[in-house]
């Protein structure tokens, strides 16, 4: 896509309220960010890490704020290669085979974009969703990725949590479920919020309320990651795949709320990158990759839409 089509769409659309509210992002914003940025950012495999342990949409800002720096033997930011889980998994594992690596993931994007690139997928989230947060907790995630590693103490691991990604577990009166449950809230002039982003949007919600119910999930997962990660031998690094825009403006100069695919703004690209390390050595052995994923594609699709991934 070039920018001549953009300007052409811009020019024939601008009048259009219903294609700038829904398509100017897609059409025009993420067009322009990679003609400028083109495909910068790194992939995780450009670091070194032995378990890597993913907050799912926590931008470093947020983790430097929330979490005590201290407890980890380093700390960096790094820019992540995507702006939404869908594109990051495609960047970093899709349609490649990683027959040294299980996966244990809490979000469904993982079975739906690389069900067969890993030694072993384990889908934490087709078995654990709560259905009273509308997410999957982190607790199954720690369990399967122990079990992981005491049964493949030879690979290397990912656990994918679902927090701090919204809903916002600790704070139900924003768990907006319209995107689930039709009619329990209703928006201004009718229109429901899909999702504590849509509500942030719609001015349902402050920016301190949502930038303070972000935290809260944050510190809500957190301990299970740091935890996870002493209890792992070798390097392991808790991470995320990339931020959230609360509203802040990019180029061209429009508000910007989640995470959309395609944007290079440092809230969305910036990450955390936190080491804990108890200097152990270890070796992994590649026995091909063997994962798949046993759902179907209307389950996927379901939990997708819960996370706020489908509309």
């Amino acid at each position: 896509m070039n920018a001549g089509y953009v300007l052409r769409r811009i020019a024939e659309k601008w009048n259009d309220p219903h294609w700038v509210r829904h398509n100017f992002l897609a059409e025009v914003v993420s067009p322009l960010h990679s003609l400028g940025y083109g495909d910068a950012g790194t992939s995780v495999f450009d670091h070194e890490w032995d378990n890597l342990l993913v907050l799912d949409a926590c931008r470093a800002d947020l983790f430097e704020e929330r979490v005590d720096l201290d407890r980890f033997d380093e700390y960096k930011r790094v820019t992540s290669n995507a702006s939404n889980t869908t594109p990051w998994t495609q960047k970093n594992f899709a349609g490649e085979e990683f027959g040294d690596l299980v996966y244990v993931t809490a979000n469904p994007v993982t079975s739906k974009e690389a069900p067969e690139s890993f030694h072993e997928l384990r889908e934490v989230w087709a078995d654990h969703f709560d259905p009273d947060s509308v997410s999957i907790l982190p607790e199954p995630v720690v369990e399967e990725a122990k079990d992981a590693h005491a049964d493949h103490p030879d690979k290397r691991l990912v656990a994918h949590f679902v927090q701090p990604h919204m809903p916002f577990v600790p704070r139900p009166e924003l768990i907006f479920r319209t995107h689930w449950r039709p009619g329990e809230t209703t928006g201004p002039a009718g229109e429901d919020p899909r999702n504590i982003w849509h509500a942030l949007e719609l001015g349902e919600v402050t920016r301190e309320e949502t930038w303070d119910a972000y935290g809260d999930t944050l510190d809500f997962v957190i301990d299970h990651a740091v935890e996870l990660a002493e209890h792992l031998p070798g390097r392991s690094v808790i991470m995320s795949d990339h931020g959230n825009m609360l509203g802040e403006r990019t180029f061209p100069p429009v508000r910007v709320y989640g995470h959309p695919p395609g944007l290079r703004c440092p809230e969305l690209v910036e990450v955390p990158w936190a080491v804990i390390d108890d200097g152990t050595e270890r070796e992994f052995t590649d026995e091909g990759a063997r994962s798949s994923t046993t759902m179907g594609e209307d389950v996927v699709r379901e939990r997708l839409h819960n996370l706020g991934y489908v509309e």
